[in-house]
Formats: structure tokens, sequence, C-alpha cells
């Protein structure tokens, strides 16, 4: 039991004062959510009082705690809640009258301007309005979304059209840790701040439609031992804007860690394509996003561009593509064919009575409800059950190849002239690419077979023209052809699997529990 839970503490007990700053670089769009929504979106983000995107401390503080309890092998959230834990010792419990604050003390995370610097109070409009970085991120635009079912069309009886507030990949933010610690070298300090090289950690929501992505730019970090004049003095003394740098601070490197599968794909357009956003001068243009790049890896580099405009292959329409082929593909290899799990036709049965029973028994065998495809993306929480996805997506953001504007009409087949109301334009794009996508696969040693199997089939068909991706599949677009690379990350480090290896990989089990 941790001790702090049995024996009253003081200040005096903890004379060891730990800071970092962290400065940090999304890699592909992210989106804090304030929890409230917009007169045009579902899903606002967090900002600050110049109207900035921010990160929240208690979200940082959240994210490092699932991290850390991950990191040093503990799971249980009620035991957390009695102080009976690392975690619970470090980031503090709650119990009805009893408990204990956190130890660590995360800052907000402060955006960067164009010059390098974290935001730090007030600024004027015309500040705001004169820098691209600022400006760039108080005009983000809403990102659409809709759940399609096994049948290609929207599923009913559900809120599957949403759309949210994403802010655009780039974007560096600077925040402060401090932890009140005892003894030197008795912490779990360092354990914290690799967490940050975690390949599971990202930061913000919507973590699993590929938001929140980030590395580590820079992270400097020291001790202060406040029994010592001179430490007590340091520590009052160090600078508190986080542009700043710490005197006496020294870097700290987080690697990436923890064992994973990374598929790179590589997918070269074979003709037309189109992800659409629903805006612009036809009825369905491309989704665009934007990417700000900076001169240097140093903390406070000045921005080189803020690039506008690129055409985006959002990750979670990938995503959704992909898993419907393998919950398919999972079905094909277990034997569950359709005509087994329907009813039997049989005579004086009523037909729509049959249909229904026949999607009701479908729909144990697709979607969430699919093993394979459960294992892999999660389920949504239902009562007590859920299950958070095991693979982390990023979106590709490529210079837009150009296209064309193509007017369409539907044609009333009895008489062959126009329906009305039916005449929409959409404006696709012409080839393009190539574009890589990467998908990280976590806790790979626990996908069964199946699952492993459904996986590289369905990828295989995606860069094998097979699987369509985008809209309009159904008149021949979004096919593509690329390539795989699989490789495995483990204690012994990086392993790409081809061949055999890849083969044996495939056919692995997941080891049984003890």
């Amino acid at each position: 039991m941790n001790s702090s839970a049995t024996t009253r503490r003081t200040l005096r007990d903890y004379p060891i004062r730990r800071v970092a700053r962290v400065t940090i670089e999304f890699t592909t769009a992210f989106h804090a959510g304030s929890g409230r929504a917009g007169e045009d979106v579902d899903a606002l983000v967090v900002t600050d009082a110049n109207g900035l995107p921010a990160i929240p401390g208690s979200s940082l503080a959240g994210a490092l705690a699932t991290a850390f309890a991950a990191r040093i092998g503990e799971s249980s959230d009620n035991e957390r809640k009695h102080g009976q834990t690392r975690t619970g010792g470090l980031f503090g419990w709650q119990q009805k009258a009893k408990g204990q604050g956190s130890r660590l003390h995360v800052s907000w995370g402060c955006l960067h301007n164009a010059r390098g610097f974290p935001v730090e109070g007030i600024l004027t409009e015309a500040e705001l309005v004169g820098d691209p970085v600022l400006s760039l991120a108080r005009r983000v635009t809403a990102r659409d979304h809709v759940a399609l079912g096994h049948r290609g069309a929207t599923e009913g009886g559900r809120r599957l059209k949403f759309d949210e507030q994403p802010c655009a990949a780039g974007h560096r933010f600077t925040f402060e840790l401090e932890l009140t610690d005892t003894e030197p070298g008795r912490s779990d300090w360092e354990a914290v701040l690799r967490c940050f090289g975690q390949a599971d950690v990202r930061l913000g929501g919507r973590t699993r439609r590929g938001y929140g992505g980030f590395r580590v730019v820079a992270m400097q970090q020291r001790s202060y031992d406040l029994r010592l004049n001179q430490g007590f003095d340091e520590f009052a003394a160090r600078p508190i804007g986080l542009g700043a740098a710490l005197p006496g601070a020294r870097p700290f490197v987080t690697p990436a860690s923890g064992e994973r599968l990374e598929v790179w794909v590589t997918l070269n357009p074979l003709g037309w394509w189109l992800f659409g956003a629903g805006v612009g001068e036809a009825d369905m243009e491309p989704v665009c996003g934007d990417r700000i790049e900076w001169a240097s890896d140093d903390a406070n580099a000045p921005v080189k561009a803020v690039r506008t405009g690129l055409v985006l292959v959002p990750g979670s329409a990938v995503k959704g593509a992909l898993s419907h082929r393998i919950a398919f593909h999972h079905n094909r290899l277990d034997g569950c064919w359709a005509n087994r799990i329907a009813p039997d036709d049989r005579p004086g049965n009523d037909a729509r009575w049959l249909r229904a029973q026949a999607d009701k028994k479908l729909e144990a065998f697709t979607g969430q409800n699919n093993k394979a495809v459960r294992c892999l993306f999660g389920q949504g929480k239902t009562g007590s059950l859920g299950q958070r996805g095991r693979v982390l997506l990023n979106d590709a953001l490529l210079v837009d190849p150009g296209g064309a504007f193509l007017p369409h009409v539907a044609i009333d087949r009895f008489t062959g002239g126009t329906l009305g109301g039916a005449l929409f334009s959409e404006s696709p794009r012409w080839r393009g690419g190539p574009f890589e996508l990467k998908f990280t696969v976590l806790q790979p040693e626990q996908l069964p077979s199946l699952a492993r199997q459904a996986l590289h089939a369905a990828l295989t068909d995606l860069v094998e023209a097979r699987l369509p991706i985008g809209g309009g599949a159904m008149r021949g677009r979004g096919f593509c052809r690329g390539e795989l690379v699989w490789q495995h990350f483990g204690p012994g480090g990086a392993t790409e699997l081809t061949g055999d290896r890849l083969e044996q990989w495939l056919k692995q089990s997941p080891p049984k529990p003890r």
C-alpha cells in the first residue's frame, strides 16, 4: 500500500521539486473538445482568452496517468481510487472523505506563434490577425463524418451524421510539469517523462479517428532541493514564462517505445477519387486540410511555411472502408456465410418478416459485432461493456493534383426524362499521389489469428485495387495500387515482416492468460 494512504504527510516530507518544460508538435490534426456545440458544428475545441486552441492541463494529466499506469503494469481504477497504487500516489486519488491530491502539477499547453514562442497574455486583434499561425488557428473548419452500415448506406436508428472542429497538423504547444517529490533518486519522474514516447499516447479526443498524434520537439528538466539554500533560491528565481529556458536544465530524450505493429501503406490512385466535404462550387468538393511547417527542431524555431488548401485523405474514411472489408474476410475465414445465418425462405412466411429476421441475425456478424472489427477498432460503450480500438491511424495531406467539375442528373426510367431535384455536381480529383497512410496496431500479440489474417487480406485488397476508398465507389472511383510495409516493434527492436516471417505472424494465436 502507498504510504501516503496511511500516513498524513506535509510539504516538509516532499522537499524535492522536479520541473520539466515540454514542447510538442502535432503530426496530425487534433481535437481537445470543450464539450459544447456551436452554431454550425457539433463539437468545439477548447480555447484560451485569445480565442486560440489550448490543451487543458487536466487533459494532459489524464493522458499521462493512463500511460503511466500501463507502463508500470497497473490497470485497476478501483485500486487507484483507494490510493493502493503508484499511479494513485502520484496522480492523486479520492474515495469518499479520504483522498490525496496529485503531486504532479500540469500547466495548460500554450500555442506557439509564428516566431516560435508560446502565446501567454492577452494579444490585440492586430497581433492575432497579423500572425499567420495564430490566424490559421482561429479559423479552424468543420470536418464531417457519417457512419455506413454493411449494406453501404447510412445506418438508421442512431445519430450517425456529425461533425467536429479539429485544429491543423503542425501546431506546436509548450507546457510545464512540476512534481512534488521525496529524496533524489526515489522517484517515478523519469517514467512519467518517458510516457511521451509511448506509441499509444495521443492527446485530445477522437484519437482512434486519426487525431492527436504528436512528437516531442524538446524537453528540458531539472530538480531542485528546497532544503538547500541554493536549491531554494534557484527554484524561486526560475523564469515563469513557458518560452524561457530553465537555467541548469538538461535535455531529456524520449524514444518511441511500446510493443506495436506498424503498417505503412503507400497508395497511387488509378483514376478519379474524392473524399467529399459537401461545400464549395460543386455540391461535392474534396475535403481540405492545412499543415504548419517549422524552420528547425529547435523549441523556439520560427515558422517555415503555413500550407493551406491541401487535399486531405481522412484516416477515418479509410478505416471505415477497411472495417467492412475486415468483417467480410473474417466471416469468410470463419465460415460464416449469409445463407447459413438467414432463416429459410419457407412457403407462407411474410417477405418483410423474413427480411427483418435476416437483418437481425446478420447484425451479429457485421460492424462492431464482428469479432475482428471489435478486436481491432473497438466497440462503443453500452452499459458496462465497451472497448477502445487497438488501431491508430494518421491522415494524409497532399498537394491538390487538380480535377474537374462533373455535373450529374438522374433519369426517370419510365419516361426517359430527368427527375426533378436530382441534378447535382461534384469535383473529383484525378490521380496524383503517391500518398502514405500509417496504421499502428497496439498490443499485436493479443490479436487472434483470424483477425490478423482478415487485416492482412483487407489491406492487400486496398493496395491491389480491389477495395475503393472515398465517395463514388459505385461509379468506379477510389481504386488505388500501392505497397505494404509491415514492421513489428518489440523488446528486441524493429523487425520487418516479409515472406515466411509474415506468414508465421499471421497464423500465431495470442498467448493464453495465466
